[in-house]
């Protein structure tokens, strides 16, 4: 794959100096020389495997280049997916179709005559709307629905209901059976507290708005565990939540609400989605949910109910003084090539859009970028020239706001006006 000498001599030094021994009956033997492979836990294996997994990366898009596999088309862009690889977990997309099937399994054979790794089809699974049981098993793998389990995260489940919650229930009673609340401190369970509960259910957190009572909930439990008590014994609780939870500074222990945490985790995306604009994750919701009626701060198709539906809802809801997580984001436009006239912030405070709406009807690309506009003498594509006096009167203030405004060079950037 073209790497250097030098570091094929790192990567085989390593493999040949490993040595390791067996434990026997609670006692290590004599250390032997490793053959192949590498030690468990050795921070050069995760490395050499996404090497490896590049290589059928490569093959995954080489056949997409020559049409023998045909992946996912993203609407009204020329986007294509055809597969996702996380360190060992791999998922390939594309058309329903035996002639795909067929070269997959292809596909597969020549990594594994390559590379000596061979895909397990017994323990993989094959998804697909209708029927699909025949192309299963002239695969010989396992037939699941759309609703699964991937990289510890549900996909396709609704997760506005309790029961898809339960895993993360599971994980709060699994840690609290091994600790004795009555035998530790405050200042140690505090110390627990904050260190394993509230980070246990960041990770579903971090994509799922949690419903109201699952957060009551996870917080009932982590109140009994603070004040000594369990699920079977419950202790008084001296000190209300709303106090427990406030930062040292203003009197509380500095817990955190998982409301809160949740808000913050989901509020990231939205600020990924403007600064990450080149990652293929912002490419696949841009095109699924852009080019509607609605003309909003984050691209949201409403009728698709999901994850970046919550997201948007979360972006929009409002908070302290009537203002909403979006109404903090500024764009500080350089060349404006990456920042949108109309529906991004970035001359003042609120979207051109909201300020000038009889303008924005006018507008024939609503979704421009400031470089459209303003690169060169300007360019407007109005539906008709501006003549009622609700647009010139429009037109004249947005006249002001740009007479003192000019286009640099250098790469657009985001401003959080918050603290």
């Amino acid at each position: 794959m073209g790497f250097g000498e030098k570091l094929c001599g790192w990567i085989s030094g390593i493999l040949k100096s490993a040595r390791a021994s067996v434990l026997v009956n609670g006692s290590p033997t004599f250390k032997f020389g490793c053959s192949k492979g590498m030690r468990q836990g050795d921070p050069i294996s995760q490395f050499l495997f996404v090497v490896v997994m590049e290589a059928l990366s490569c093959l995954f898009n080489k056949a997409c280049e020559v049409k023998v596999f045909q992946g996912t088309h993203l609407p009204d862009i020329d986007l294509l997916v055809s597969h996702l690889f996380y360190t060992d977990d791999a998922m390939i997309m594309g058309e329903r179709s035996k002639d795909n099937i067929v070269n997959v399994i292809r596909i597969l054979r020549c990594f594994h005559a390559c590379s000596g790794l061979k895909i397990n089809l017994n323990k993989s699974s094959i998804f697909g709307i209708g029927t699909i049981e025949d192309m299963a098993n002239w695969i010989g793998c396992k037939v699941d629905s759309i609703s699964f389990k991937y990289l510890g995260l549900m996909i396709g489940a609704n997760m506005n209901r309790i029961n898809n919650w339960r895993p993360v229930y599971d994980i709060f009673e699994k840690r609290l059976t091994l600790w004795k609340a009555a035998l530790l401190s405050i200042g140690g369970r505090v110390t627990l507290i904050k260190s394993v509960l509230e980070s246990l259910p960041s990770y579903y957190m971090s994509l799922y708005k949690a419903p109201v009572k699952v957060v009551k909930d996870l917080e009932s439990i982590i109140r009994k565990f603070l004040w000594g008590g369990s699920s079977n014994v419950r202790k008084t609780h001296w000190v209300a939540w709303e106090r427990v939870a406030l930062p040292k500074k203003a009197g509380g222990l500095g817990l955190c609400k998982l409301s809160g945490v949740n808000l913050a985790l989901l509020s990231k995306w939205g600020w990924r989605f403007k600064i990450e604009s080149d990652n293929l994750w912002v490419k696949v919701v841009t095109a699924i949910h852009s080019g509607r009626s609605e003309w909003a701060f984050l691209s949201c198709n409403r009728t698709i109910r999901g994850v970046w539906v919550n997201i948007c809802n979360t972006m929009n809801k409002p908070l302290v003084g009537n203002k909403s997580i979006r109404s903090f984001f500024r764009g500080e436009v350089a060349s404006g090539t990456e920042v949108l006239f109309w529906l991004d912030p970035w001359i003042s405070e609120s979207p051109l859009k909201d300020i000038l709406p009889c303008l924005f009807q006018l507008e024939v690309v609503k979704s421009s970028s400031v470089n459209d506009r303003l690169a060169g003498s300007g360019s407007w594509l109005w539906r008709h020239e501006p003549d009622m006096a609700a647009e010139v009167a429009e037109l004249d203030i947005l006249s002001g706001m740009l007479s003192s405004f000019s286009l640099g060079s250098g790469s657009d950037k985001w401003k959080w006006l918050g603290d």
